[in-house]
């Protein structure tokens, strides 16, 4: 009898170590406790982040990993934010009192935006990291694709495209990237192409925050209506300063006529640094891979 005793609590012994294990595997649906991975669970992309938005704590990264083709529109993703000459589909950052949350977009398919407004906004306390994702933009755009705002943080990795947005309205810098609110936005890999804005910066225009870039990050064939075909630096005097890093990765200019980028007209513009109100600055670790 004694025998069989101490058989049945080994058993509800191993139970009990076998449920609390699976309790801490990080899963929206077995809980949200701080710290650790979270792989985010939803039937579409919209109610992903909607339960990102009302479940988030600090220190915690949430996984999203998009199974489809995604299209954003009104009426697939109601914006966030709206104003009168623009969107914000996603605001990745109205998170107030939390830090250190990191969302990690990955799955090989493409976000695709489908109206004019800006793609996500990335705000205070987040961090987001593109991995293995293609965000991709409109013709005739009044924003750039993507954007920084307080102090918000993107990474971008080997496998992420940033591709195809036009901003042409009337705050027209920045096609795919705008980095601002001394935001940062590292670059490790991946590509940003084929982006155009009617002022500066095809591809990204730095603002008042941070763009480093490295390893085979490429940034190509993107257009610009006046200066930075590829990467536009400058300094708002009421925000801040715009910093360029580059530690790594190819910008293409006239070394590469399929690939370069230009200013209207067609004209190669890999680079420009504007520093007309002090302070705007580019770094280089190897100049060589501006071509």
């Amino acid at each position: 009898m004694k025998k069989k005793f101490f058989g049945i609590i080994g058993l509800i012994t191993i139970i009990a170590f076998m449920s609390l294990a699976c309790g801490s595997s990080g899963s929206s649906s077995g809980g949200n406790p701080p710290g650790g991975e979270v792989s985010v669970q939803g039937s579409t992309l919209k109610a992903k982040m909607d339960w990102i938005k009302d479940n988030a704590k600090s220190d915690t990264t949430y996984i999203v990993e998009v199974l489809d083709d995604v299209e954003v529109n009104d009426a697939t993703y109601p914006p966030d934010y709206n104003e009168s000459n623009g969107k914000f589909y996603m605001v990745l950052g109205d998170y107030v009192g939390k830090t250190g949350i990191i969302i990690r977009f990955t799955g090989g398919k493409s976000i695709n935006l489908k109206s004019i407004g800006i793609l996500f906004v990335v705000g205070p306390g987040v961090t987001v990291i593109l991995d293995n994702i293609t965000l991709q933009g409109i013709n005739n755009n009044n924003e750039a694709l993507v954007q920084t705002a307080n102090g918000g943080a993107i990474i971008m990795n080997d496998g992420a495209t940033i591709k195809d947005n036009t901003h042409a309205g009337t705050k027209n810098n920045g096609g795919g990237v705008d980095v601002r609110g001394g935001g940062t936005f590292t670059m490790n890999g991946g590509t940003i192409s084929g982006n155009t804005a009617a002022g500066s910066g095809g591809g990204v225009y730095v603002n008042s925050g941070t763009f480093t870039m490295k390893g085979n990050a490429i940034i190509s064939g993107n257009t610009a209506g006046t200066k930075g075909g590829g990467v536009s630096v400058r300094t708002n005097p009421d925000k801040g300063v715009g910093i360029f890093i580059m530690e790594g990765g190819t910008i293409y200019g006239s070394n590469d006529p399929d690939r370069q980028n230009t200013i209207t007209g067609g004209a190669a513009s890999s680079l420009s640094v504007e520093d007309s109100n002090g302070g705007a600055r580019a770094r280089y670790g190897n100049g060589d891979n501006i071509i």
